[in-house]
């Protein structure tokens, strides 16, 4: 059997730029000034003209940014470094659905792409997704909201697992709760995902922003973070384990940027994403496209061995808004 490479690989290292600005002032008098003094006045004369010259003239050219993975700031409430916009999803799931996901009051009808109705229900504060172990490529579930269209959002979302995957001792893939922004088709070029990964080698919370393609597959565009998290350890009366606040932010094109953050609910939020990057390459959809979720699981055993377990993954709260900049 031909084994496929899980979703997850190595994390991205990450820098931050900085800035400065410059001030000016002007001496005064008050005397008749002495012919030493009118010298010196006509030296500060030219200097300041000079300098009015240059700063009148134009700013500095800004620094040169590297499309490899960055730490950006953000502002004290966490909010991104591109100003939200108008609100193009809010959905609390309060709503109870049996099978599928309903309408969400800001956003429309969610749409099923790929997987099954009966795998998805609301049950009045969450949205759950069944996802059985199995290929990423064939056993994942997709659902868009048709009616949005972005190009650039800001969007924040809770993810709760309600399954530990440690007691299947998984050695390999992971159980996925991802954003879809862009969305095209499900082709390996079709859309971006951006969200938390549980990751089945170190048992930790990976953060992993990427195309559809896959690891080390044609068209393949991923930047991942480990951040440490294990959630046996934050929670460990579960299941369930969560929920996690997760904040992500995708903005402009050619190329098109990353960022994403995550912690657990009742923390303090984290002052600077914890991952970023760019599509360098432009890989995926450089428009706009509709917003989405997906969810997966590939936990295995051994390469291509896949665990007996269906995970549960619970999004809440989901509010997606035009970022602005």
């Amino acid at each position: 059997m031909t084994s496929l490479p899980p979703e997850s690989p190595n994390s991205e290292p990450s820098g931050l730029p900085g800035r400065g600005e410059p001030g000016s002032g002007a001496p005064g008098w008050r005397r008749r000034p002495t012919s030493a003094v009118l010298v010196a006045v006509a030296v500060v004369a030219v200097v300041a003209v000079v300098v009015g010259i240059v700063v009148g003239g134009g700013s500095p050219p800004a620094p040169h940014r590297s499309s490899a993975a960055t730490t950006a700031p953000v502002g004290t409430s966490g909010s991104t470094t591109a100003a939200s916009g108008s609100t193009l999803v809010q959905d609390d799931f309060t709503r109870v659905v049996a099978s599928g996901w309903g309408t969400a009051p800001t956003g429309g009808p969610w749409s099923i792409v790929k997987g099954s109705s009966s795998n998805l229900s609301v049950d009045g504060s969450g949205g759950i997704v069944a996802v059985r172990a199995g290929s990423y490529l064939v056993g994942d579930q997709v659902l868009t909201l048709p009616t949005t269209s972005a190009q650039s959002v800001v969007a924040s979302f809770d993810i709760t697992f309600t399954d530990n995957i440690n007691k299947v001792d998984p050695q390999n893939g992971g159980v996925v709760a991802y954003l879809i922004v862009r969305f095209h088709d499900t082709g390996a070029t079709g859309y971006y995902r951006t969200g938390l990964v549980w990751e089945a080698s170190t048992r930790r919370l990976w953060l992993r922003t990427q195309t559809p393609a896959g690891k080390g597959r044609p068209g393949d565009f991923t930047i991942e973070h480990n951040t440490g998290i294990d959630p046996t350890v934050d929670f460990p009366s579960g299941p369930p384990y969560g929920p996690y606040h997760v904040m992500v932010e995708v903005s402009g094109s050619n190329p098109t940027r990353f960022a994403s953050k995550v912690w657990k609910a009742g923390s303090a939020e984290p002052a600077a994403w914890m991952l970023t990057g760019a599509d360098s390459a432009n890989l995926g959809p450089q428009g706009p496209g509709p917003v989405g979720i997906r969810a997966s699981n590939d936990l295995q055993g051994n390469p291509g061995a896949f665990v007996d377990l269906t995970a549960h993954v619970v999004f809440g709260h989901l509010v997606v808004s035009q970022a602005q900049r």
